[in-house]
């Protein structure tokens, strides 16, 4: 919030001097009721001259109010390779989300029963909104989830044979070396 308004309550200025303010660069943007004390009060001749001086200024602050906002988050489709175990980790939902303000994005943990390859529902478990900063700013919003899927996926192994170099014989050439990455323990 932002407000700069500043008015007076009482006693009166010179002829052709006006009442403004110097607001702070350090806004409140957090939900809650602030006081408005970012403001500086200055008072200024006709000719733009800083008279502040002048005066002894009391200033009695306003106050105000930042509501939360409301926020929906959609789950992404999640893509998880197989891994024989159910799924659950985070991910990115920025992009699905409707009502988050500018710069901030959004975590969210998930979990899926489903093991086997193809669709399964997915759960929202939490969520955190972070702010350009990564500040947890999730306490600014009422936020509502929707629950997702998962595409799990075959996972990637590579088999690496053996070679052999024989002369010709007519007998058939061998090698009983194997080498593999990425099959899972057990």
């Amino acid at each position: 919030a932002n407000a700069t308004q500043v008015t007076l309550s009482g006693g009166k200025l010179i002829a052709g001097h006006t009442l403004g303010g110097a607001t702070k660069a350090d806004y409140i943007t957090d939900v809650g009721t602030h006081d408005n004390d970012r403001i500086t009060p200055k008072v200024y001749s006709a000719t733009g001259q800083d008279v502040t001086g002048n005066y002894l200024i009391t200033v009695n602050p306003g106050r105000y109010t930042i509501k939360p906002a409301t926020l929906h988050i959609g789950t992404p489709l999640v893509t998880g390779e197989y891994s024989g175990q159910p799924y659950s980790g985070k991910c990115d939902a920025t992009a699905s989300a409707q009502g988050l303000v500018n710069g901030q994005k959004v975590e969210l943990e998930v979990v899926s029963d489903g093991v086997e390859l193809g669709l399964h529902p997915m759960h929202v478990t939490g969520y955190r909104v972070l702010d350009a900063r990564g500040r947890d700013v999730t306490g600014n919003y009422i936020v509502t989830c929707e629950d997702g899927q998962i595409e799990i996926v075959p996972r990637k192994v590579t088999v690496v044979t053996g070679g052999s170099t024989v002369a010709y014989d007519q007998a058939p050439a061998k090698s009983s070396e194997i080498r593999t990455s990425g099959l899972l323990e057990g």
